[in-house]
This record gives C-alpha cells, sequence and structure tokens, in this order.
C-alpha cells in the first residue's frame, strides 16, 4: 500500500510484529499482522 508522504506514523500503531522468518543483508523479515484488516503479512 502506498501512504501519503504527509502521514507520519508508527510502524507498531498498525501493525502486531510477529515471528522473524528470515533475515539478510538489509533486513529482518517478520510476519506482522495488519490491526485494521486483520490479514497476516510479512
Amino acid at each position: 500500500a502506498i501512504l501519503d508522504a504527509t502521514q507520519i506514523c508508527n510502524l507498531e500503531d498498525g501493525y502486531l510484529l510477529g515471528e522473524q522468518l528470515e533475515w539478510g543483508q538489509f533486513g529482518v523479515i517478520r510476519s506482522c499482522l495488519d490491526k485494521l484488516t486483520g490479514k497476516i503479512i510479512a
């Protein structure tokens, strides 16, 4: 999803961070629960 650049928010306001799935050179991939839709994403 593309957010309005004028909106500043904390990642944890919209998502519940889950377990670490992978890691690599540029960061960590975690499962996340979208608090608004209830869908699990990564």
